[in-house]
Formats: C-alpha cells, structure tokens, sequence
C-alpha cells in the first residue's frame, strides 16, 4: 500500500514540475520571440528611414532612377518610418531592454546632430549618418540582450543575422 502511495505520488510530482519547467520555458522563448521582433521592426524602420535621405541626395545629385516612380515609392515608404519607429518605441518599449530604449529616445529626441549652417545634402548625410550609427549600437545591444535568453543558437542567428 505505501508503496503504491509512493509510486503515486512521485508521478505526480514529476507531471507536475515537468508542466511547471516547460511552461516556464513557453514563457520563456515567447519573451525572446517578442524581443526579436521589437528589436528587428525598430532596425527595419530605421532603414526606411535611411532610404528617405539616400532618394533625396540621388535626386539633389541628379543620379537618374532606373524605374520609374521607384524614387517616389522610396519616398513614401521612408516618410513614415520616424512615425513607425516612435509608434514601435511607443508600443513595444517593455521588450527592449533599457540601453536600447535610451538609445531610441536620444535618437527620436535629440537633433544636436543637426546644424543651422547645413544645407540640404548636409542634412541629409548627417542624418544617414546618425541613422547608421544607432542601427549599429542596436545590432551589438540586440546580440548581448537576445544571447542572454535561454534559445537555440540557431533561432538566435537567424533573427541577428549573424554568419
């Protein structure tokens, strides 16, 4: 009888801590997953961004679009893309790690970078330039703050684009 008691008993708290570890380790990889894509929508609004300032010096240096309305598609799709990083940082904050969202809120809120005195292709080479150098401060933060997440090394490659 004890020892059917024994038996019982220690199966049920084995179910129950293996429910208990993997449940933990749902919630785990869906924190890594939701991290992975604040971290690659705030890099891919950035982009956008950069692409704004590039059609503007092609067009300012009179290089010729091969296809036509490309410029203008450039140019709608990167219009939006400060609204869409604020509207990420907004929304998504809680999943970036605090460097990342100081680094964002300099980004989106500081315009020292910018000078009275610059003309338009300054302008926008100073912005491309801020722009860079933030996709590449987020690229190192978002390898350090994702490596830290218990992840397949694999999954962790794919969404950092490391080789």
């Amino acid at each position: 009888m004890t020892t059917m008691l024994t038996i019982i008993s220690t199966a049920f708290l084995s179910s129950y801590l293996t429910a208990l570890f993997a449940a933990k380790r749902y919630r785990d990889e869906r924190l890594w997953d939701r991290k992975a894509t604040a971290y690659s929508s705030v890099v891919n609004a950035l982009r956008k961004s950069i692409r704004y300032a590039e059609c503007y010096l092609d067009e300012t240096r009179g290089h010729l679009i091969d296809e036509v309305g490309h410029s203008e598609q450039k140019l709608n799709e990167a219009q939006t893309a400060r609204e869409e990083v604020e509207n990420i940082f907004d929304i998504q904050f809680i999943f970036l790690c605090e460097e990342a969202r100081e680094k964002l809120e300099y980004f989106l809120y500081n315009d020292s970078h910018l000078h009275g005195d610059f003309g338009g292709e300054e302008l926008a080479e100073a912005d491309i330039e801020k722009h860079e150098k933030l996709i590449r401060e987020l690229m190192t933060i978002t390898k350090s703050d994702l490596s830290m997440m218990p992840i397949s090394l694999k999954k962790l490659k794919h969404y950092v684009g490391i080789k």
